[in-house]
């Protein structure tokens, strides 16, 4: 990234002319290594890329277990934090998921859409406090296909086990978008959003036979603020000759 020079591309995000700078799975770190190990890793990284001249705005992955709210406290230099782990948006609603525990060991869990809507609303407003109080952002993940890694699981690549949140509609996805929008910080105006459809088999952002773009349309209304949709285009199946 330093010697391919990514960080000077003008289209690069920035805040306060940093380019921004993810550390993925930084509370996984921090729960397997501790958190002196966990801001060494924080402070080597900065480091070599300040040794290139890049000071950038770190922003590091969570889950969202509520214990881990103490681990945003003890790392130093992080300044921002986002989560990707959507199948904890509902774990304090366990009585809502068909669970089955297989010989094995691994676990499926089963849920409709609005498990997931309900924890992620419920997410952004956890976060969101603890991040104000601790003067650090908080990017609200945001997931149009639900969740299903069913695929992965049956082929034996996803061990420990299948989490299934299934039927996402826009309008409970439109909820979500609203509710993320009122979590975003306000002067990094930013969310993540993550699709499966092609890989794990949910339904998706993306254009599909079985969605056109509605989800599309649920992202365009609730984030372009200003002027008309800067774009729009219709889908037409493509049928190949056999």
């Amino acid at each position: 990234m330093i010697e391919n020079h990514y960080f000077e591309f003008p289209n690069y995000l920035r805040k306060d002319g940093k380019p921004l700078f993810f550390f993925g799975a930084l509370g996984q770190y921090h729960a397997e290594h501790g958190v002196t190990e966990c801001c060494r890793m924080i402070d080597m990284v900065r480091n070599i890329l300040e040794s290139n001249g890049t000071d950038v705005f770190l922003v590091g992955d969570i889950a969202d277990y509520l214990q881990e709210t103490e681990a945003v406290k003890k790392l130093d230099g992080v300044a921002g934090y986002y989560t990707n782990s959507w199948g904890l948006m509902a774990a304090r609603d366990r009585e809502t998921l068909f669970e089955k525990k297989n010989a094995d060991g691994s676990t499926i869990n089963m849920a409709p859409f609005t498990a997931l809507v309900e924890g992620s609303i419920r997410c952004y407003k956890f976060w969101k406090k603890v991040c104000d109080k601790e003067r650090v952002a908080f990017i609200p993940p945001m997931s149009p296909t639900g969740f299903c890694n069913r695929a992965a699981y049956e082929e034996g690549i996803d061990s420990w086990g299948m989490l299934e949140f299934s039927s996402p509609t826009p309008q409970e996805f439109d909820l979500v978008c609203k509710s993320a929008k009122q979590s975003v910080d306000p002067e990094l105006k930013m969310v993540t959003i993550v699709g499966n459809d092609y890989v794990e088999g949910a339904a998706g952002g993306e254009v599909t036979l079985e969605y056109g773009d509605s989800f599309l349309r649920v992202l365009r209304g609730t984030f372009v603020e200003e002027g008309p949709i800067p774009y729009g285009f219709s889908f037409v199946p493509v049928i190949e000759n056999t």
